[in-house]
């Protein structure tokens, strides 16, 4: 570093920051692993586990992000939409009652009514 950089009324150039950086970064990396430079991962890894971390900050795998909150109420819906179509389905079961052997023929007589109905309205139509 030069002494025109070092007086305090002048400001550094960017290349000069640079280098102060890259001085810095390079003693940091060499005084804590000894004299050997360190590689890339080795200094994110020491940056992460040298922070200090408060016991209130928030657990990133706990949050929700808005993408999780709209799939969770898109799911709470689908849910919501199942139950009302099962109660619907049972409401409907309920009053079921499962054709019986011995109504066969008057089924059969409803079913001849129904079919002369429809054919004296095509015909009144037409």
């Amino acid at each position: 570093m030069s002494d025109a950089a070092s007086k305090p009324g002048r400001k550094r150039g960017r290349k000069e920051m640079i280098e102060v950086k890259d001085e810095s970064k390079r003693a940091r990396t060499e005084s804590s692993l000894g004299s050997a430079p360190a590689s890339g991962f080795a200094v994110a890894m020491q940056h992460i586990l040298g922070k200090n971390i408060a016991q209130q900050d928030p657990v990133l795998s706990k949050r929700h992000t808005a993408s999780e909150k709209r799939s969770q109420k898109i799911d709470q819906d689908r849910k919501e939409q199942r139950d009302r179509v099962r109660e619907r389905k049972r409401l409907r079961r309920r009053a079921h009652q499962p054709p019986d052997a011995l109504d066969k023929p008057f089924e059969r007589q409803l079913r001849r009514i129904a079919t002369k109905g429809v054919v004296a309205l095509f015909n009144a139509i037409s």
